[in-house]
């Protein structure tokens, strides 16, 4: 579940970053573009991260992963879903 958020929090910001930058840039001042550009990145590292904390839980399904799930969530819930 934590590899499906991370995927589709991903997908978003990457969709919304293009929309940003095709769309709205036009529309909107050099300094609210710049925090719109650096929001979307943060939201691509953070899926990313989530991502491969997800990848870590499934290379190990054995050990006990609940630092690391709570870790990941902590990624999830960090961009604001």
């Amino acid at each position: 579940m934590l590899l499906a958020a991370a995927a589709f929090v991903g997908f978003v910001s990457v969709a919304f970053g293009a929309y940003s930058e095709h769309g709205l840039r036009p529309r909107v001042s050099a300094e609210t573009f710049r925090f719109l550009m650096t929001a979307v990145r943060y939201n691509q590292v953070h899926a990313l991260a989530a991502a491969v904390v997800g990848g870590m839980i499934l290379a190990a399904p054995d050990a006990d992963g609940l630092l690391l799930r709570i870790a990941g969530w902590g990624f999830v819930a960090g961009m604001g879903v």
